[in-house]
């Protein structure tokens, strides 16, 4: 009977475990191997141990309010911040849902919880000072608590972001230096603000104050320039012949370099590109016949620029800078690419031949602050088209627009004083005098003066009929107008007459030829200025005893001129300047035995010309009077013959013999006045052509007594 309630207690506490065991507090599955403890005297739950026979242990695990919880790992603590509350270290039983303290004492989560410290503020790292600026405040150095958004000075005291700031400093500028070619300054980068310019002192190349380190091209020579005895600064006198890009520096011996001298760089084919320090002030002359230059900054230090550019045959465009106040004679003569100018408000004048020759200037305007435009300032611009004069000129010089082939009008502001333009390109003075531009052919009846050029290269002018009313009408009015057939003079005129062609004649007989005539009639006694100018279908001309003076650029541009005629009795005397300049079909003339000088330019660039015979009566050779005879191989210098002129066979590639017939005396000079000459020897004919055309081109030649 015992036997058989044992067995039923012990069913009872298996059924007792299941439940437990679907309850999900298993006494047997304690995860963290620690065995739930019991009351004092009581078993452990096992439900057959021999060691307790008397079951009592089996009914007291039987109970269904005690298990073993599964506690886990510990869960530290959680400390509270200035924002958030904190948790105690605990252990939490998933299977009942219960807290316990680090000591696995029963608890709750609110018995847990650590109070919100107000303290407890997480500062992170110190914020350094931002320094405030010229634009900008600054901020103290702080500390900021992410938790609860609030400010800390240095010290960890609360504090708030308006007493942190620090005001703007209109002073506290941040400076860093910009350099030029010839200075140095700061800029802040905060508000823009520039200190002053100050200039280098280089040494060695370097500015010790910036650190600005100059380019300079090797081989350039200096010059001093003294005032009241002192030496106040550089000019280049001699560039290079070879280097593409030249660096001009700012200090030469720690001294500014403040100009470029004449013919500096003359002739230097291979330079491109040129850069000009803000030192320089000056540039006379320095880029003649640099065929290659295509671009150049000049510096707004710069204040004068005469003839610095004549001859750059591939410079495009240009800016004058606002300290210059004339553009200098010939500053820009044959520079054939140009076709673009920007003049400065500051420049009042226009010098002589400024522009002559730039074939590619199809527009410029002159700023109202130009008073005078120079004689042939703009001749031969043949793709002007227009030309507007302001207010402010009061004078035009001689020839201006000649040969502006394509010009169609010039205006002239109604506010000029002095001139006034009625009609396409003719502008008038109050005394009616003209200046006549290329392509008017109707002339008003109030005409008394036709000016020098008036209609030159106007070459698609057929006819003109001159007013009763002109009574002067100047040199070469009507040169290189190729298709003009004729010029009627009204019959009522006093001075002029017109018989044939293009001749028109005074009562003197003296004439003006005009291009296509080539029959001079006995008793002319003057060839005018371009009378034949660019009669390029001319091929030979005879010259009359009558003829005593053939004037300036009379046979200009005759390109198939081949032979000219002089009678035996020729009583010319003269040959003027540039006379057959261009005549590049002429292979050999005999200059009469009257002629006492060869004017400048008189043959140049007449490239056929392989024997010229100079009488004795000459005694001069002018300027540049044989420039560019490239096939001219030998030439008597006869005993009359006192002065050579600079650069008269310059270019004259073939010349291998010069003889002169007189050898005593002869001196050389770079100055016209012929101080510091050296003496000459020039009893070889072969040595002469090479002074003549090498070394000594650019001297003056004379002999003594």
């Amino acid at each position: 009977m015992k036997r058989k309630l044992l067995l039923a207690l012990i069913a009872l506490t298996c059924a007792l475990c299941l439940v437990f065991s679907l309850a999900g507090c298993n006494p047997a599955a304690n995860q963290s191997g620690d065995q739930q403890e019991t009351p004092e005297g009581q078993g452990s739950g096992s439900s057959d141990s021999e060691d307790n026979p008397g079951g009592q242990g089996g009914e007291q695990g039987g109970n269904s309010d005690e298990h073993v919880h599964n506690y886990g790992e510990l869960i530290p603590e959680q400390p509270a911040t200035c924002k958030k509350e904190g948790l105690q270290a605990h252990y939490y039983c998933e299977g009942c849902e219960k807290y316990f303290d680090s000591e696995k004492h029963e608890t709750t989560l609110e018995q847990l919880k650590i109070d919100i410290d107000l303290n407890a503020h997480i500062y992170g790292e110190l914020i350094p000072e931002q320094p405030a600026t010229c634009k900008k405040e600054g901020l103290q150095a702080h500390y900021y608590c992410e938790g609860c958004e609030k400010y800390f000075d240095s010290e960890k005291h609360e504090t708030t972001l308006e007493q942190l700031k620090i005001s703007i400093d209109p002073n506290a500028h941040n400076h860093k230096f910009k350099c030029s070619q010839t200075e140095h300054w700061q800029v802040c980068t905060d508000c823009g603000e520039e200190t002053a310019h100050t200039p280098h002192k280089v040494s060695d190349g370097v500015c010790p104050a910036c650190g600005y380190v100059e380019k300079c091209t090797e081989g350039l020579e200096f010059t001093e320039i003294e005032e009241n005895e002192k030496t106040v600064g550089y000019s280049v006198s001699q560039g290079t012949a070879t280097d593409s890009h030249i660096f001009i520096p700012s200090f030469y011996n720690n001294l500014p370099v403040i100009s470029i001298g004449g013919r500096a760089f003359q002739h230097c084919s291979s330079l491109t590109e040129i850069t000009i320090p803000e030192s320089v002030t000056s540039i006379d002359g320095a880029f003649q016949g640099c065929s290659s230059l295509t671009e150049i900054t000049i510096p707004e230090s710069v204040t004068s620029i005469d003839g610095a550019f004549q001859g750059c045959t591939s410079l495009t465009e240009i800016t004058i800078p606002n300290r210059i106040t004339s553009i200098g004679d010939y500053t820009f003569l044959n520079c054939e690419s140009l076709t673009e100018i920007t003049i400065s408000a500051s420049v009042t004048s226009i010098g002589e031949y400024a522009f002559s020759g730039c074939t590619s200037l199809e527009s410029i305007t002159i700023p109202d602050s130009v008073t005078s435009i120079g004689e042939c300032a703009f001749c031969n611009c043949e793709s002007l088209t227009e030309i507007t004069i302001s207010a402010s000129v009061t004078s035009i010089g001689e020839y201006a627009f000649r040969g502006c082939t394509s010009l169609e009008s010039i205006t002239v502001d109604k506010k000029n004083k002095v001139y006034r333009s009625e009609s396409n390109c003719i502008i008038e003075t109050e005394t009616q005098t003209l200046i006549v531009g290329c392509k008017s052919s109707k002339i008003p009846e109030s005409v008394t003066s036709i000016g020098d050029y008036a209609f030159e290269d106007c070459i698609s002018l057929t006819e003109i009929a001159i007013p009763a009313s002109v009574t002067s009408i100047g040199s070469g009015a009507f040169a290189r107008c190729e298709s003009l057939e004729s010029i009627t003079v009204d019959k009522k005129n006093k001075v002029y007459r017109s018989e044939s062609n293009c001749i028109i004649e005074t009562e003197t007989q003296t004439l003006i030829v005009g291009c296509k005539s080539s029959k001079i009639p006995e008793g002319v006694t003057t060839i005018g200025e371009s009378a034949f100018a660019g009669c390029t279908s001319l091929n030979e001309i005879t010259i009359p005893n009558s003829v005593t003076s053939i004037g300036e650029r009379a046979f200009q541009g005759c390109t198939s001129l081949k032979r000219v005629y002089f009678c035996d009795n020729s009583n010319l005397t003269s040959i003027g300047d540039f006379a057959f300049y261009g005549c590049t079909s002429l292979t050999e003339i005999t200059i009469p035995n009257r002629v006492t000088s060869i004017g400048r330019y008189s043959f140049a660039g007449c490239t056929s010309l392989t024997e010229i015979t100079i009488p004795d009566s000459v005694t001069s050779i002018g300027f540049e009077a044989f420039y560019g005879c490239t096939s001219l191989t030998e030439i008597t210098i006869p005993d009359s013959v006192t002065s050579i002129d600079r650069n008269a066979f310059r270019e004259c590639t073939s010349l291998e013999r010069v003889i002169f017939e007189n050898t005593a005396g002869w001196k050389v000079s770079y100055h016209s006045d012929m101080s510091n000459s050296e003496e000459i020897n020039v009893n070889d004919p072969e040595q002469n052509a090479n002074n003549l055309k090498g070394r000594y081109t650019d001297y003056y030649w004379k002999r003594g007594e």
